[in-house]
């Protein structure tokens, strides 16, 4: 979607229970950005009465937002509930927003996950996703340089703060060496085969495997 661009989103209702809620249902919806360094801020919120009636199905009103005009990631959560209060039913869709518009008083400079100045790791290093995601086993560090232009007055910066995606996971068992059994549940990762432990890494590493994305 573009920035700033109006949204028409259709809405279906669909009522496969004989209980009688009442008259009318209330439709509850919000939609919350979360722009390019992370800050999420609500755009709109609203409501509207629905006539109900059980085992109903019905196309609604078509529900138009206007999308921010700033680019990240909006999501547009809608909420049933009955005139008590009592929440029927939860729904939400994303939306990628693509903008030129710059954040005020914000310069971003960007660098690719793969893009690393250097990568040393004991155990292992490897990109997926095309470079969108690094990985890095055992002991080590990722390095990235961040170029600056050099017509930046730094004393005109009131903070600077770097953004990283991250977490550790355990390394499950990688390409083994022997047939394949038939019984194992390779859902449970390597603890369900531990006879090929060595095609792992030790237990104590799990927690410094980290992820960049």
């Amino acid at each position: 979607m573009k920035g700033g661009e109006k949204v028409s989103v259709p809405l279906y209702f669909s009522s496969m229970t004989s209980v009688d809620y009442g008259k009318q249902l209330r439709l509850s919806f919000q939609l919350k950005h979360t722009n390019a360094i992370g800050e999420t801020s609500i755009i709109t919120m609203g409501s509207k009465l629905i006539d109900y009636q059980p085992y109903l199905q019905k196309e609604l009103e078509a529900l138009t937002v206007e999308m921010p005009t700033v680019a990240g990631l909006s999501i547009l959560t809608l909420q049933m509930e009955d005139l008590n209060g009592k929440v029927l039913h939860h729904n939400f869709v994303h939306f990628e927003v693509i903008s030129e518009t710059s954040l005020p008083k914000t310069k971003i400079l960007s660098v690719a996950p793969a893009d690393f100045t250097k990568a040393t790791w004991s155990a292992k290093q490897w990109n997926v996703l095309d470079g969108f995601k690094v990985n890095g086993a055992g002991s080590g560090f990722f390095e990235y340089s961040i170029a600056i232009d050099k017509s930046t007055n730094f004393n005109s910066i009131k903070e600077a703060f770097i953004l990283l995606g991250t977490f550790g996971q355990r390394i499950i068992l990688e390409r083994p060496d022997k047939k394949e059994e038939t019984d194992v549940d390779f859902m449970l990762g390597w603890q369900s085969l531990t006879q090929r432990q060595s095609q792992r890494l030790p237990d104590d590493r799990w927690k410094r495997c980290f992820h960049l994305k």
